[in-house]
């Protein structure tokens, strides 16, 4: 059952709803905030424009719902032992909305008719957007933002230090290799003849080697590393796909005791003093000094954690040598964050919810138990090294990059002919 059958909507209109949604993601490359809102915004709008054209009801994905619903509810009882009961509740209905308007474009793409008419000028399209998106990102950081500065007011001291280091693209770098992914599996799944999609694939791959070339994200670079790595993973076979599982469990539960002796280890090395221009640039002792505190923090309340964004409330014994501060605004991990907002409980609802999701792909054609993987580990990896998990334009990068994923799957797969 979906929203409407094929006869319902015509080619046209459904390869013009999937070539708006494009324009959406592609417009949010040079605007990442605006993922918390046009994507849902865009969505919310072809649903309603369903409904008026069949008078029928989408169909929902019950199970998502629910742990969705869990997240919020965990968040919302942290209140009661979060260090500021009154923000913990804000920031937990602030997240319900989120989630809540950002759930419509998982139904859209879940509910979309199946038919499109030149699906394989969409791909196309597509490809060459990401193309020349990733151009565009490698000529600013090579014309010292030249485009960027006729936008944003450069006489502000932190703007400006903002541009010159080249911090101002990092968000848009990371989301643009992540939407790669689901833009090379639309390059695959099409028709498009074999010379074509190299052809597409390789304008593609030297503009955002261009990009990653020049950028001062190590996150962008990393999650490419990583991507390209669970790529060649055997994750279509079960087996492979529960010791993948298995890793991602482990380090879950491994993180808070792993970072002491890491950051210990490291500062016994000369890099310290004298680091790389890589390590250098990744701040690899500044984020290390941040999750050692955060670690150590983690065990004055192990069960139940210090509640929702407790992070930025809770102070160092003395200023943190590297970070020249006593407060950290995010633990930027995730695993991390988990812990020490939610404790055990916490730990143990995420790794449930990574079984289920991991689980969900047994019953998946075995390009989408490849592909989905690659997605949750770069996604995870991405989470993991920088920003926080409540951040309102990564929630909205989750939803958009698992909607589009799914409409990609439905439109292009072999299910959808």
């Amino acid at each position: 059952m979906t929203f409407c059958t094929p006869s319902d909507v015509t080619p046209r209109q459904t390869c013009t709803l999937v070539a708006g949604f494009i324009f959406v993601l592609i417009a949010c490359i040079a605007a990442p905030r605006a993922l918390c809102f046009l994507p849902a915004v865009y969505s919310c709008g072809t649903i309603l424009f369903l409904w008026c054209k069949t008078r029928t009801r989408p169909v929902f994905d019950k199970g998502l719902i629910l742990w969705l619903g869990g997240i919020l509810l965990l968040s919302g009882i942290s209140a009661i032992w979060a260090i500021d009961p009154a923000f913990a509740l804000e920031r937990t209905m602030k997240t319900a909305g989120l989630f809540l308007s950002c759930y419509a474009i998982v139904l859209m793409a879940r509910n979309i008719p199946l038919n499109a008419a030149k699906k394989d000028i969409l791909a196309a399209f597509m490809v060459l957007l990401c193309g020349v998106a990733a151009i565009v990102i490698f000529i600013e950081y090579k014309t010292e933002f030249f485009i960027t500065s006729h936008f944003i007011d450069i006489n502000d001291s932190q703007t400006r230090r903002g541009i010159t280091s080249g911090f101002i693209l990092n968000r848009s770098l990371v989301y643009l290799v992540l939407l790669c992914l689901p833009t090379v599996l639309m390059l695959y799944l099409s028709g498009l003849n074999g010379k074509t999609k190299i052809l597409l694939g390789s304008f593609l791959a030297c503009g955002l080697l261009l990009a990653l070339a020049c950028t001062k994200s190590q996150t962008a670079q990393i999650a490419t590393i990583v991507a390209i790595a669970t790529l060649l993973y055997p994750a279509h076979k079960k087996l492979a796909r529960q010791a993948m599982m298995a890793g991602i469990l482990a380090l879950m539960v491994a993180m808070p005791f792993m970072i002491k002796p890491a950051y210990e280890q490291y500062l016994k090395t000369e890099m310290v003093h004298k680091p790389a221009k890589l390590v250098r640039e990744a701040s690899v002792v500044h984020r290390l000094e941040v999750w050692d505190f955060i670690a150590g923090k983690i065990w004055e309340k192990p069960f139940l954690g210090h509640g929702t964004e407790a992070t930025r409330f809770l102070k160092s014994e003395k200023r943190m040598e590297h970070m020249n501060a006593t407060t950290v605004l995010h633990p930027h991990n995730i695993f991390l964050q988990i812990w020490i907002e939610f404790g055990i409980a916490g730990i143990t609802l995420a790794g449930m919810f990574v079984v289920w999701l991991i689980r969900k792909l047994d019953d998946m054609p075995k390009f989408c138990q490849k592909y989905y993987s690659v997605l949750l580990v770069t996604v995870l990896c991405v989470t993991s090294i920088g920003y926080g998990m409540w951040q309102s334009w990564q929630i909205g990068m989750v939803f958009s990059l698992i909607g589009f994923s799914m409409m990609v799957v439905r439109l292009y797969g072999p299910r959808s002919t």
